[in-house]
């Protein structure tokens, strides 16, 4: 009898085992890696023109946010979006611009810290910046209006005060001010979000330099309250059930 038990137990263990070597091997599989190249200033805070020209100058290339996650409650819609990176150590800031193209989009916030710009058009930038487990939320709504939240989990978030905010500079070509919904008149709506942040914006981690590292992150398009709701993500994310809080799906960022 107690042979018969311990034989059993070993073939749910082996049987575990071999599910886990799958999973961990899918997971290998759908990783991806997006390449961020460092870029030269002439100023400590260079204009919006000079950051683009310095994306352009660099060959800096897009990466789709194509993912369309959850499709029973995206509606069907599957907006364009991609992302491209960059870094400068000398600056110590992260450069993001993203490039959307959609039907129609929303901004009903036009302040930081109470914002919840998920509910508007949003674009969306999660990443692990120290060497440790602290995973921050960039969540911007499609003007530029958000928040910043730290945390090991989702349910453990702290989120960054007014003044850490204001450090982190946003240029949308949809201005700053908000209009509500906009529809397109038979074309659709482009737009470009340029997004500048300071290493010191991670307010409870230590950033080191960048060039050589890679960190784990994710970059997702979404809008909750959208006449179209959307949730896209640059890495999949395998979970039945909409949640971006997931580092155990990121990708990696490369930065040359």
């Amino acid at each position: 009898m107690i042979r018969n038990i311990l034989s059993i137990i070993l073939i749910l263990c082996l049987a575990f085992s071999s599910r886990a070597q799958v999973v961990s091997s899918n997971m290998e599989n759908i990783s991806r890696t997006a390449s961020a190249y460092e870029l030269k200033f002439n100023s400590s805070k260079p204009s919006w023109e000079e950051i683009n020209a310095a994306f352009e100058n660099a060959n800096t290339p897009f990466y789709p946010i194509d993912h369309a996650q959850w499709p029973d409650r995206n509606t069907g819609y599957n907006p364009f979006s991609a992302f491209r990176i960059a870094y400068s150590d000398v600056n110590r800031e992260i450069y993001i611009q993203y490039k959307v193209a959609e039907k129609c989009v929303r901004a009903t916030f036009g302040e930081d810290v109470v914002a919840q710009p998920w509910t508007d058009t949003c674009l969306e930038f999660f990443c692990i910046p120290g060497n440790d487990q602290m995973y921050y939320n960039l969540e911007l709504n499609c003007i530029g209006i958000g928040i910043l939240g730290s945390g090991v989990d989702r349910k453990d978030r702290v989120r960054a005060e007014k003044e850490t905010l204001a450090l982190i500079r946003r240029h949308s070509t949809l201005g700053s001010e908000p209009f509500g919904n906009r529809e397109a008149n038979g074309t659709l709506i482009e737009y470009t979000m340029t997004v500048a942040i300071p290493y010191e914006a991670y307010f409870r981690s230590e950033v080191k330099p960048l060039k050589g590292r890679s960190i784990r992150a994710n970059f997702y398009h979404c809008g909750d309250n959208t006449p179209y709701p959307h949730y896209m993500s640059w890495n999949p994310i395998l979970l039945e059930k909409p949640n971006f809080h997931t580092p155990q799906f990121f990708g990696s960022v490369e930065f040359k």
